[in-house]
């Protein structure tokens, strides 16, 4: 028995090849497993962890006003009234929109906020470079803003400030647990001093006033933030009556953070990551099937002499996984140090491209365990499957050596007879007499191929989701924020439309809002003329809304989170009030993922706003902060947007829909890393079971390669014939892949950002289709020439030669 074990081991340095594919094997169940489980547990702790460490605001309660900042000390004693607990950290700081000209010509957003002193533990700012600013006009910039921008210390930047080109100097740069990375959002984040800050508008204002009042209180649940809002709400509202400035929006923080955001995107990430595995997994096993099957028929005829000289099927078959077991431990340790290298490269880039201060790369124990259970049960089941074999062989069958894979009868087989042509006649008749290597060669590739065409069908459906959208349902060409101290300024309307080439502008309103009693729930409120042109819904289900109603129309994002359908009452807090609207439709809204639509007409009744009267198509306006602006054809729109945002003081920012489909795209793209990954992954995975199994078909066919040169095929010829086998491969397996791939995205991939997200319409390109047919073929071709040359270096002589 102790030489059965010892032969073994000779076999694993006797059939290098083989082992070699064992090993990759284990590699692929235990490195990708390894790192796609442990993506979202290393962010999501990352995100937890800093959250605590930089201190998180759980409040920002931002003014429609400035107020005097001593009035944060009022808001503590009410919120010390709800929870009865006392901040950890707070401050009352100057909060501002404004916008920036990027370097490359499109106007984006950007946020101004002032950094007190003391610099307050919370929302901390953490410089990367320089120091904090102390002087009027001295700036710090968010660093991956400055990234983009090419921006370094001692550098000026421009804003505009009413329009006005304002320069300041960058004495800092830094990061913050509050705002995300600029590539993540496209937006711009500066830092600046108290004073700068209260002058920047050029508004005079006192000193101590500010308009943004940020807490934070270590540990708090869910239920106490809700509460904390609410009774904070109620308390400034009685307070309103009486002239005080309402609060324009209630900031949860932790709840509508971007950092809540990538928790919500990391549990998608999870559930590809969890799928991807089940993928690799059922390759990998077909793999071990593969290769196993083929070496026991190879050694039929010295199983047959073990018999014959007392060894038990059991021995046998414990030598066999005696082998595995060296060889799974060996892929096992390479795998586990490989998948440390992918986890790393995998959370780094997200945690960078998301703004994270830093991210670890460590496995957890249950996910070790879990994946090492796993690789045993599918590399030692798949194995097992194979050994079979073993147990229902006589000795006599054994010591005859032929094989029970390789089939003498059948349609196929008689069809392959009928076949003239010498070289695919024996091609064809291979590949059906050994129908188990065929079929699950087969079976393998066409289940990477489906893996890798389903995930690129998945990142296509994105772009074209977007990209419909924008055609189709934005009719604008720019967005122009004037706030509501400017929306009844009839000189200002007028005198915009005798400067510019409008063709039409239609009002809107648009803000943040607080759905009342789930504070944790934020969306964009739209206000919008029932009959705009300039929109046009993008209806999953129910209907528009109609004129002077309480119809809303929410996202299907909003739907999923919230748990709203048709028919259901949907409460506001509006500027005082709470309206109750009726969910009438659902919509997938691209421009803003989480969203409600509603009359602007019966905002503006609530609101008791005095109309207006222009030209232009804006008559008898309502109550609204931007209007929708339509321009003449043929009008140069990066020309007027510049013109809107360089000459008119009165205008907030004006953005184009082309840069607010660049920043949309970005945003889904920055999640798109995660298909990304897995494309590549896929296409690795892919070429590795194609070539896997075409490799140990060829090399262990070494001897029948060597018998047909011996009878008088030229090597040409033998090329030529595996090559019809690889092509009769190839073509069934991409008619499959064809056939089945849609409904893997449909029902799989595009279901789960569906149900997450946004809803995405489905494409297959040919684009994609051609990629795969290349890259199958190319597989196949790269696979057989690699084994063909191997298996034809081997001397004739040692190949025909039986060993014992």
């Amino acid at each position: 028995m102790k030489k059965v074990y010892l032969s073994a081991l000779r076999d694993i340095r006797f059939h290098k090849s083989r082992s070699v594919i064992i090993i990759l094997a284990v590699v692929l169940v235990t490195a990708f497993p390894l790192a796609l489980n442990n993506v979202t547990p290393n962010l999501t702790h990352s995100i937890n962890s800093e959250a605590d460490q930089y201190h998180l605001a759980h409040f920002n309660f931002i003014f429609s006003d400035f107020i005097p900042s001593n009035f944060s000390n009022t808001i503590q004693s009410w919120i010390y009234d709800a929870i009865h607990l006392n901040a950890s950290g707070s401050t009352a700081r100057v909060f501002l929109a404004s916008k920036y000209l990027r370097n490359n010509g499109n106007w984006i957003s950007s946020t101004i906020t002032s950094v007190e002193n003391p610099i307050p533990k919370v929302n901390d700012l953490v410089l990367t470079e320089g120091q904090y600013p102390k002087q009027n006009n001295e700036v710090v910039l968010l660093d991956s803003f400055a990234k983009a921008e090419n921006y370094t210390l001692g550098d000026s930047i421009k804003l505009y400030p009413r329009g006005i080109a304002t320069e300041y100097k960058i004495v800092g740069l830094g990061r913050t647990i509050e705002f995300s990375s600029f590539n993540l959002v496209q937006s711009a984040v500066v830092f600046m001093n108290p004073q700068t800050a209260l002058n920047y508008l050029f508004v005079p204002r006192p000193s101590d006033y500010r308009n943004s009042f940020v807490y934070y209180y270590g540990n708090l649940s869910l239920d106490q933030e809700k509460l904390v809002v609410k009774t904070v709400e109620n308390k400034v509202r009685d307070l309103s009556k009486s002239g005080f400035p309402p609060i324009a929006f209630s900031w949860l923080t932790r709840e509508v953070s971007f950092r809540k955001s990538l928790s919500d995107a990391l549990t998608v990430t999870g559930q590809y990551m969890q799928i991807s595995t089940l993928f690799i997994y059922l390759i990998a096993g077909i793999v071990i099937f593969v290769v196993m099957n083929r070496y026991i028929n190879d050694q039929k005829v010295i199983i047959g002499a073990s018999h014959a000289f007392g060894v038990t099927k059991r021995e046998l078959i414990q030598s066999f996984l005696l082998r595995l077991t060296i060889l799974f431990v060996i892929g096992w340790v390479l795998g586990y140090f490989f998948g440390i290298l992918l986890l790393r490269s995998i959370v780094d880039s997200l945690g960078s491209s998301w703004g994270l201060f830093s991210v670890s790369a460590v496995y957890t124990r249950f996910s070790i365990i879990s994946v090492l259970l796993l690789g045993v049960i599918f590399i030692y089941g798949f194995s097992m499957l194979a050994l079979q074999i073993i147990l229902r062989l006589t000795p006599y069958e054994a010591m005859r050596g032929k094989s029970s894979e390789l089939k003498s009868k059948g349609f196929l087989l008689k069809l392959s007879r009928r076949i003239p042509y010498r070289p695919l006649r024996f091609g064809f008749r291979n590949l059906t007499r050994n129908r188990t290597r065929t079929v699950l060669t087969v079976v393998s590739f066409i289940w990477a191929l489906v893996f890798a065409t389903s995930i690129l069908y998945t990142n296509s459906s994105l772009d074209y989701t977007v990209n419909t959208y924008f055609d189709n349902h934005i009719k604008f060409d720019t967005l122009v924020d004037i706030g509501f101290s400017n929306s009844l300024n009839q000189s200002f309307l007028l005198n915009l439309g005798k400067s510019l080439p409008i063709q039409r502008a239609e009002p809107i309103y648009e803000g943040l809002n607080v759905i009342k009693d789930r504070p944790n729930i934020v969306a964009y409120l739209h206000g919008i003329l029932y009959n705009t042109t300039l929109y046009t819904s993008n209806l999953i289900s129910g209907r528009d809304i109609s004129q002077n109603s309480s119809d809303i129309v929410i996202s299907s994002y909003l739907s999923i989170v919230g748990g709203y359908k048709l028919g259901d009452t949907l409460s506001l807090r509006f500027f005082g009030s709470v309206l109750n609207f009726t969910v009438v439709g659902i919509e997938n809204d691209v421009f803003r993922t989480s969203t409600m639509r509603v009359s602007i007409e019966y905002l503006s009744y609530f609101v008791k706003l005095p109309t207006s009267t222009t030209s232009y198509g804006m008559n008898n306006l309502p109550f609204y902060n931007k209007f929708l602006v339509k321009f003449n054809s043929g009008s140069d729109v990066s020309k007027q947007v510049d013109n809107l945002n360089s000459n008119f003081p009165l205008v907030t920012i004006a953005i184009s829909t082309k840069t607010f489909r660049v920043q949309q795209v970005n945003l889904l793209n920055n999640q798109a890393q995660v298909i990304l990954i897995l494309v590549i992954l896929s296409l690795l995975i892919g070429f590795l079971s194609v070539f896997t199994t075409q490799y140990i078909s060829l090399i262990e066919r070494d001897k029948e390669i060597a018998l047909m040169r011996v009878f008088g095929f030229f090597k040409s010829e033998i090329l030529f014939q595996t090559s019809l086998e690889f092509l009769i491969i190839a073509v069934s397996s991409l008619i499959v892949t064809y056939i089945i791939s849609p409904y893997v995205t449909i029902f799989l991939w595009l279901k789960l950002i569906s149900q997450t997200l946004i809803y995405l319409e489905p494409v297959f390109p040919d684009y994609i289709n051609i990629f795969i047919f290349f890259f199958t073929f190319g597989s196949i071709f790269v696979s057989l020439l690699f084994s063909f040359n191997r298996a034809t270096q081997i001397p004739t002589s040692e190949a025909v030669r039986e060993d014992y």
